[in-house]
């Protein structure tokens, strides 16, 4: 719901059940979320304190110190996500504003980097301004591969990238001619599956008595280190 000018509004919820409300200034920060059980009839009113401190600063890259283009920054207050995911202007700098008091963390995203928290939390007071934090962010692993027909002849086909986690994360791409490449990876194990369409969503979404492996044509396990790159070869089988 938008507010008013007077800062009024009116909520309409379509469900019954449990749920969060805040509000939060566009391309800014949040207030603390009221949890909610909502019931048909309920006629509720809350009032929200969306802050008067501000977090400003620039992102780097950690290795050769550019201005990574397509980046994304989000705040986290206290472990719970103080903004929405914002993106940086041109030479990587950032401002997001107002703020509640709190303990902070800025978490970064990018095409070539995955998601990172920085180290340092950073206290802001009521009314701070708090300018020139340094982010600096550090590229992603690299899988590459080829995809081989029966004949061991590259061709056209689609790979799914699996990533361990509770949900598993299952992403789809299309080998075009046969060549894929999947970047700004996390450390740690994943998975390379050479399947149709629809096989990510079987991932994401197991349904009991689905064997998901009959699914796949080919698979690899692999081990990224921070910022490594590995090959993979998938090849069907018929």
């Amino acid at each position: 719901a938008k507010c008013g000018d007077d800062g009024s509004y009116r909520l309409r919820l379509d469900e019954q059940g449990v749920c969060w409300v805040y509000a939060e200034i566009s391309g800014g920060g949040r207030s603390t979320s009221h949890r909610v059980d909502t019931v048909w009839g309920l006629d509720l009113a809350l009032d929200f304190e969306v802050g008067t401190a501000s977090i400003a600063g620039h992102v780097f890259d950690a290795e050769d110190g550019s201005s990574p283009a397509g980046v994304e920054v989000r705040l986290l207050r206290d472990g719970e996500p103080a903004s929405e995911w914002l993106p940086t202007a041109e030479a990587g700098g950032f401002s997001i504003h107002p703020l509640l008091a709190g303990l902070y963390v800025i978490q970064t995203r990018g095409d070539a980097y995955p998601p990172t928290a920085s180290e340092a939390e950073l206290l802001l007071e009521r009314g701070q301004s708090l300018q020139g934090v340094i982010v600096r962010m550090s590229k992603g692993a690299t899988i590459e591969g080829v995809v081989l027909n029966v004949n061991g002849e590259p061709e056209s086909a689609w790979v799914v990238l699996v990533t361990p986690g509770d949900p598993p994360t299952a992403v789809l791409q299309g080998a075009r001619d046969g060549q894929f490449e999947f970047h700004g990876l996390q450390a740690g194990w994943h998975r390379m599956v050479l399947a149709n369409p629809g096989y990510e969503y079987e991932v994401r979404n197991p349904r009991p008595g689905v064997d998901i492996r009959s699914l796949e044509h080919d698979s690899k396990e692999v081990e990224l280190e921070a910022g490594g790159h590995e090959r993979v070869t998938l090849q069907k089988v018929r």
